[in-house]
């Protein structure tokens, strides 16, 4: 019985060290797009995006992004994100209502009254 009990702490033990060093470990998160570098959506995954997860995340986080539709299109990006097998996607306002009806404020016209006003609600 004792040689459960020890068992039982090695096996806490190996996984508190695992987690431990994935938490410091880089994380890759894969991103699926339609877009690709010169154009706006590209552009700012290449320019913006990118440059800020490993600046905010002191270089633990990176992006790996797949341009043109080289994992999936709008829609089957959209179902792997939701299934956990993507972790980032971009996506015309068109396709968000798909994936949640929370999400369908975007594709409506003439909400907002300016950009500043559409990114006050969309960060906060």
């Amino acid at each position: 019985m004792r040689k459960y009990g020890v068992l039982k702490v090695l096996a806490a033990a190996a996984a508190v060290m695992l987690g431990a060093e994935g938490a410091s470990a880089e994380k890759v998160l894969k991103l699926g797009t339609v877009g690709r570098p010169g154009m706006p959506i590209g552009d700012a995954i290449e320019q913006a995006l990118m440059p800020k997860a490993a600046e905010v995340s002191g270089g633990k986080i990176t992006i790996e992004p797949h341009y043109r539709g080289s994992l999936c299109g709008e829609q089957k990006c959209g179902e792997q994100a939701n299934q956990g097998l993507l972790q980032l996607w971009t996506s015309s306002t068109a396709n968000f209502g798909n994936f949640g009806t929370a999400l369908s404020i975007f594709d409506l016209p003439y909400l907002f009254k300016s950009l500043d006003a559409a990114d006050r609600i969309a960060e906060g």
